[in-house]
């Protein structure tokens, strides 16, 4: 067994792979495949199993056919699992691994999203099906177990790291088979709780957590933990249907991938765990999909994601037990390393939420507060005023400025015209989040708990939550 570079295929082989603890295909004995075979046909029988079974190869399957009587069913679904070994290649070669094919051509009911056996179109020579051999068709046939059901749909990692595909292939079958156990034992249908994006977006930020808790009980921490890989990830969600079948492809870039791996860092994963949690209290793939919407929808990821964080901060409700959070910090690694944005733009947003945070706390200035995060500010020109009223107040007191003209077109401003930067919003929400936290850490709100609940008294709602959160903090708790 090897892999092939097909994604359905790959699947397989890598849950085989893992299943019997090796560390590459080709490691594979016959024994392996045999016990796989074995513990494929034993767990077939299971709700859990067939519901999969029904998503890769329709009804026509023959464990599930309709029609057919159940000793018939497994001694086909037997040959199945057993032709590798059984079987007699002809002299045509494998669609997938080039070794000889087995001579009966496969159709979807063996293949996910083939055609069916009456149809030809896009046959080579008109004729309909493939040319599979035994080990492929054995690999097809893990995805069974491997390939976790979400939403009502299969669920397919593809990466060009061997290792990271090991990694969540041996996560997912040890899942896989475990559900099939207890559904065997309560004929329930189990599937995973979350959407396809979610599930592997978790599943990768475990592997990289399980390498980061490696990596720091060894000696070499630190460069054991930066050899850790972080390619690119395509993901498959599809369905084979015989009502219509449907296939979903996302790509997460290999920096989103490393923003993934940064995030379970002992520093940031507190964070990460618990912007994941209120993620998924939303909706149970919608974390999943704003992480692959990535980098181009970093404005939406900052506000929806990051900027509910604000709100908890001023109320004081952020759970730290398994450790401090640092949201900000969390959406700085993501900027600088998904998006690109420059260093020094994001030192002048710390040193200007610096200056800001230093005028609310240390100068009591109230009103500093109340503009920022109790207005609603919409556009450029507020917030642009916003600060140029404090930096007046500032110079009356002699102290000197937020921030200068240069970091101020750094951060806001094309420096033309006063014309404003196309994601100045982003900065400015960077600049919330930023402020909002240092407040948070010194203990702030907590010393002025009632200003949040008399803005709620006197004007009837908070516009921050209004103008930055709606669909975001609400969403969450809903």
């Amino acid at each position: 067994m090897r892999y092939t570079g097909h994604p359905l295929v790959d699947a397989g082989v890598a849950a085989i792979t893992a299943h019997a603890g090796r560390e590459r295909p080709e490691d594979l004995t016959p024994g392996d495949l045999e016990a796989w075979a074995a513990t494929s046909l034993r767990l077939y029988a299971s709700e859990t199993a067939k519901l999969a079974m029904n998503q890769l190869f329709t009804k026509n399957f023959a464990y599930i056919h309709p029609s057919m009587k159940p000793p018939r069913r497994i001694e086909e679904t037997s040959a199945l699992l057993y032709a590798w070994r059984d079987g007699h290649p002809g002299t045509d070669r494998c669609a997938y691994c080039g070794q000889a094919a087995l001579p009966d051509r496969v159709h979807r009911d063996r293949v996910p999203l083939l055609e069916g056996r009456e149809r030809m179109n896009f046959g080579p020579g008109g004729v309909a099906g493939l040319l599979v051999c035994g080990s492929c068709r054995l690999a097809l046939q893990a995805l069974v177990l491997a390939a976790p059901v979400a939403s009502s749909k299969v669920t397919v990692m593809e990466t060009p790291d061997p290792r990271l595909r090991l990694e969540v292939y041996g996560r997912w079958v040890r899942t896989g088979l475990e559900y099939a156990e207890r559904s065997l034992l309560t004929g329930e249908k189990l599937t995973v709780p979350l959407g396809p994006l979610a599930t592997v977006v978790d599943t990768l930020a475990e592997v990289y957590a399980q390498a980061e808790d490696k990596a720091a009980e060894r000696p070499d921490a630190p460069a054991a933990r930066e050899s850790v890989a972080t390619p690119a990830v395509t993901v498959y969600a599809f369905s084979n249907s015989g009502q219509g079948p449907t296939v979903d492809v996302y790509r997460l870039p290999s920096p989103v991938v490393e923003w993934l791996r940064v995030s379970q860092s002992h520093r940031l994963r507190a964070t990460w765990a618990m912007l994941v949690r209120r993620a998924h209290e939303r909706h149970k793939d919608a974390w999943g999909r704003a992480v692959a919407a990535l980098p181009l929808g970093v404005e939406r990821f900052v506000r929806f994601q990051f900027m509910p964080f604000v709100r908890l901060f001023r109320e004081d409700a952020v759970a730290v037990d398994s450790g401090p959070i640092r949201a900000y910090e969390l959406a700085q690694r993501l900027l600088e390393g998904v998006v690109g944005v420059r260093g020094e733009r994001i030192r002048a947003i710390e040193e200007l939420a610096a200056r800001l945070g230093e005028e609310i706390s240390g100068h009591g200035e109230i009103r500093v507060y109340r503009e920022m995060f109790q207005r609603n500010v919409r556009y450029y020109q507020e917030v642009r005023q916003l600060l140029l009223r404090a930096n007046m107040r500032r110079i009356r007191r002699g102290d000197p400025p937020l921030m200068g003209l240069e970091g101020f077109v750094t951060v806001f401003d094309e420096g033309i015209d006063e014309t404003p930067r196309v994601d100045w919003r982003l900065a400015w929400d960077l600049t919330l989040l930023a402020v909002a936290e240092r407040l948070w850490a010194a203990g702030w709100f907590r010393a002025h708990a009632d200003l949040v609940p008399q803005v709620d008294e006197e004007g009837g709602g908070d516009d921050l939550e209004t103008d930055h959160m709606q669909g975001g903090s609400e969403a969450w708790r809903s």
